[in-house]
């Protein structure tokens, strides 16, 4: 508390200094206390004090050296260059090291990395580990598929050589996780927990990590020693959920309701946990208990667990003999989301039980599976696709990239390979505002893996400035049924 008062006194004399246009009067040691705790807190004027700091003791090696840190970080690799090649081209070798590796690495240059990487492993200096502290977490960070085989060693090898330093045990961890290798991870990760037994974030590690092998016992052991570690209070609801979970996978029922229910106040996860609460109800076959929940559950329509709920909803209409009840609260779900296979797997069920409804039934799963898994050669569906393309480029063309893209969404849907698509919506990103093919292909992303709902595909093309025209309400699922009436579609 004493550093930060000390920190916000600093930062009050800077501004105040500032406001009155004279120069700030700090120490050496102050001017890097304001900088780090400016940076800290990604204050904007951060790097303005460091730049006030340069020019008042231009000869302070710290300060050109935090500079080259932050310009490799930005990107900024000719500056980072010259700060080397000039300003701290008389350095001491254990100062600038990391720098020299950075550079490398990040202006593309592996070889030279590397031979500067084998060179430290090789001499062990006595600045190593402060050089390794940082430059780990920057190949660890930013490594592709291609980097993973040159640079993961290094990392291996700095946990080996410090097993004492938590960020590189960290590191080595977190890229064991990356790799699927969790009984490695394991191991590594009861090294942090003996080096630092009261760290609540190591023992929720551990417990994911058993939870990834399906070691449900070794995970709940792991989440109640966190839950004896002091912890904000978020943190807590969340480890509770998580340790809910686990109980549920290994079959403690009663005892992950008992946990779910000391959450039931919290209202971020009360849908969440009063879904879990039913599920766990249906597997203990306490199908009343279930029911009620289940049936204000299915109202608010939640498209995170709605069809698992609807699934349990179903189940205990059936054991409770209202068989017509589920019948048509599983109608209206699939109405609402005519892509959900789970949904569209249940609702098929019903015909096996009711051959009155089959008609109906077969009806709405075949519009369905024909946006689920069309037939590519079709003729019909490949016709309607192009009446689609003609629709979308026609509003293209009028500047309304929003009901273009409603149309191309749909034949993403139906033919995500149609080549003649490409064209047309890399135009309705092409826009210098934004990244275009880093946009597109998330768009084209969200719509293809089913990663998004129509709802939440239009909220997110809201929150890209489309708030204008958009229209949440039915316009794709109108557009659906219009592609699959026997009409077909017209402008």
């Amino acid at each position: 508390m004493e550093r930060t008062n000390e920190e916000k006194q600093l930062y009050d004399r800077y501004k105040s200094a500032i406001k009155n246009k004279q120069t700030p009067c700090f120490s050496k040691e102050e001017w890097m206390t304001l900088f780090q705790y400016l940076n800290r807190e990604n204050k904007d004027d951060a790097f303005s004090v460091l730049d006030n700091a340069i020019e008042a003791y231009p000869d302070h090696r710290p300060f050109i050296i935090t500079k080259a840190e932050l310009a490799l970080y930005d990107g900024l690799i000719d500056e980072a260059y010259d700060l080397l090649e000039i300003e701290l081209a008389d350095a001491p070798e254990g100062e600038v090291k990391h720098l020299w590796i950075d550079y490398y690495y990040s202006s593309g240059e592996d070889k030279m990395a590397r031979q500067l990487l084998d060179d430290l492993f090789e001499r062990k200096p006595k600045y190593m580990e402060r050089t390794l502290e940082y430059i780990i977490p920057v190949l660890s960070d930013a490594l592709d598929e291609e980097s993973h085989k040159f640079y993961t060693p290094y990392i291996q090898n700095a946990a080996k050589l410090f097993p004492k330093n938590p960020m590189l045990l960290e590191e080595w961890e977190k890229e064991l996780m990356v790799q699927k290798r969790y009984e490695e991870a394991i191991a590594v990760c009861n090294q942090l927990i003996d080096n630092d037994p009261y760290s609540f974030m190591y023992w929720n590690d551990l417990a994911h990590l058993h939870m990834m092998q399906g070691e449900y016992e070794q995970a709940i052991e792991a989440l109640d020693f966190a839950l004896t570690i002091s912890a904000e209070k978020e943190q807590v609801n969340q480890t509770k959920v998580f340790k809910g979970y686990c109980l549920y996978m290994n079959g403690s029922y009663e005892q992950a309701i008992e946990l779910y229910q000391e959450l039931s106040d919290n209202g971020r996860t009360e849908w969440e946990v009063n879904s879990l609460i039913a599920h766990c109800h249906v597997q203990m076959q306490h199908f009343d208990e279930a029911y009620e929940i289940l049936k204000e559950l299915i109202k608010h329509d939640e498209q995170e667990a709605y069809a698992i709920a609807m699934h349990d909803f179903v189940i205990c209409c059936m054991m409770k003999g209202k068989r017509e009840e589920a019948y048509q609260a599983l109608k209206v779900a699939v109405s609402k989301h005519p892509l959900d296979e789970g949904l569209l797997m249940v609702y098929s069920l019903f015909g096996i039980f009711d051959k009155k409804k089959m008609p109906e039934i077969k009806n709405t799963i075949d519009r369905s599976i024909t946006l689920l898994c069309p037939a590519a050669n079709d003729p019909s569906i490949r016709t309607k696709c192009y009446k689609l393309l003609e629709i979308g480029k026609s509003y293209l063309a009028m500047g309304d990239k929003e009901n273009a893209l409603v149309y191309f969404d749909l034949i993403l849907r139906i033919r995500p390979d149609m080549e003649e698509l490409q064209e047309p919506l890399s135009q309705v990103f092409a826009d210098e505002e934004f990244p275009t093919k880093a946009l597109s292909q998330h768009v084209v992303n969200i719509i293809t893996l089913g990663e998004a709902t129509e709802e939440e595909l239009a909220e997110y093309l809201c929150n890209e400035d489309y708030k204008d025209t958009v229209k949440t309400d039915d316009a794709k699922q109108n557009l659906i049924l219009q592609l699959l009436s026997d009409e077909g579609i017209n402008n």
